[in-house]
């Protein structure tokens, strides 16, 4: 799943690119002929591109939480073992979600049969705008399903910030508590702040920063006006910021002979000798085993290993039009 998420994101940002640069030349005739060029002549991968997006993309008749709920009878059978293992702890901002995780548990334990509840029984503030029309019914009930992925989608939220976190756990942890104390604080400020060349005082600090963010922002406002390159247009009920692309500098003479030459001095090597080379520094390939668990290993075994690995670079790079 996570890499059919970047390859997608990818092809999203290269069709990205490729219309704002067509949405920029509409109003320069010489220009969009450039832009058209350029689609042309790179008209492959944008095709590639686009198939991705198409192969991907979320349909409207599929959407994230209907996949996620259609779950709900795998989720139920380890959520309250879950709950039940695992003490969390939360931030104040987070702690909604905490409530909403312990009502959940009552709710399996209590009514297990149960697939409905009057709104009012249960907390609230969990419930997302994304989640409401799933979680709540036609006739103002909650749905247990819907309900419960909308709260371990909160849950995952949650732990990914760390305003959700298990006490003694080095990686789901408060990192809070490795904080020092306020009174240690305060002894050991002024040595911390002159050690930093840092002003004790948050207050002339946030001053020194406001003083030269609104310095900022008086430059950029002023350079707008006077910059030709620079225009703000109203396109489909939005204001858009337009900036004239730099115009293509020549590479010189020289330089083209200094990339010449460099690419002279480089050695020809065959792609399939570079995975072995670096395991000659690593010895990486020692750490591919049998699926067996079998620590036999067969004759030539690095270059089969090294060979597969080439392949399916190259078969990743046909798949993405790299």
């Amino acid at each position: 799943m996570n890499s059919e998420l970047r390859t997608y994101d990818k092809a999203v940002g290269e069709i990205h690119v490729a219309i704002g640069q067509l949405l920029h030349a509409l109003d320069d005739r010489d220009q969009l002929d450039e832009v058209i060029d350029s689609f042309r002549a790179d008209q492959q991968r944008l095709v590639a591109a686009m198939a991705t997006v198409e192969d991907l993309m979320r349909s409207p008749s599929d959407p994230y939480h209907d996949r996620l709920i259609a779950s709900y009878s795998q989720i139920r059978r380890f959520l309250p073992g879950l709950i039940a293992a695992i003490d969390f702890e939360s931030t104040k901002s987070s702690a909604p979600v905490l409530a909403a995780l312990a009502s959940l548990e009552q709710w399996f334990g209590e009514q297990p049969r149960a697939t409905t509840k009057p709104v009012d029984e249960l907390p609230n503030e969990v419930i997302t705008m994304g989640w409401e029309a799933h979680v709540i019914t036609d006739t103002g009930a909650v749905n247990r399903a819907a309900y419960t992925c909308c709260v371990l989608d909160g849950l995952r939220r949650g732990l990914r910030r760390r305003d959700i976190y298990t006490p003694n756990s080095i990686r789901w942890g408060d990192p809070r508590a490795e904080l020092i104390d306020a009174d240690l604080w305060d002894q050991q400020r002024d040595q911390a702040c002159a050690g930093l060349a840092l002003d004790p005082d948050p207050a002339n600090v946030i001053s020194r920063l406001s003083q030269a963010l609104d310095g900022a922002w008086r430059r950029l406002g002023d350079g707008m006006a006077a910059n030709p390159d620079f225009k703000i247009e109203h396109r489909d009920g939005h204001d858009r910021i337009v900036i004239t692309p730099l115009d293509a500098i020549d590479e010189p003479a020289s330089l083209i002979d200094l990339r010449g030459n460099v690419d002279a001095l480089k050695p020809e090597v065959e792609i399939a000798d570079v995975p072995l080379e670096v395991d000659g520094w690593t010895g990486y390939l020692d750490e591919y085993t049998h699926i067996s668990g079998a620590q036999t290993r067969t004759d030539r075994l690095k270059e089969s290993i090294a060979a597969l690995l080439v392949s399916e670079c190259m078969q990743h790079r046909t798949d993405t039009g790299c």
